[in-house]
């Protein structure tokens, strides 16, 4: 007589669903990086693109005359110009109570009119030399960002 041994080549309801969910917490932290990945690279677009936008800035700056350099704040008034939206982090935060007069808005990849402010701040040093301070300001997430580039202009 032979002995009928039971053999089960399946998986029970149990240890499929054990599976499943292991499955689902490795696909969340794999979705978590990629869009850690995603948030990284579009701050380091904003940001490229506000050095592009500080550096036109700059060099519209020095090609104005030596006497005719000075501040932003000095020429326009966003408060009287309708048309200027100025986006939440230009609004003069708490360490920053100068205001960002000049919006910029740049469209780039799949983002339209992306706004930033700009600010030209001018120091005479004496009567033949001029820093030249540009601050680019732009928000994103909820959080401001800001880039600045100095250079020095001689008469």
């Amino acid at each position: 007589m032979f002995a009928q041994v039971k053999t089960e080549n399946g998986f029970s309801l149990v240890e499929v669903m054990i599976a499943l969910v292991v499955l689902l917490l490795v696909f969340m932290g794999l979705m978590q990086s990629a869009l850690l990945g995603i948030d990284s690279n579009l701050r380091n677009i904003f940001r490229d693109e506000a050095l592009r936008i500080a550096a036109e800035r700059m060099e519209e700056a020095k090609s104005l005359p030596f006497n005719g350099l000075v501040d932003d704040t000095d020429i326009a008034d966003p408060v009287a110009d309708d048309n200027f939206a100025i986006p939440e982090c230009q609004v003069a935060p708490v360490s920053d109570p100068n205001p960002y007069p000049v919006r910029v808005d740049r469209s780039f990849r799949d983002i339209v009119d992306f706004p930033y402010g700009t600010r030209r701040t001018v120091f005479d040093y004496d009567a033949d030399t001029k820093r030249i301070t540009i601050t680019v300001r732009w928000a994103y997430r909820g959080g401001c960002f800001s880039h600045r580039i100095i250079s020095l202009r001689r008469r």
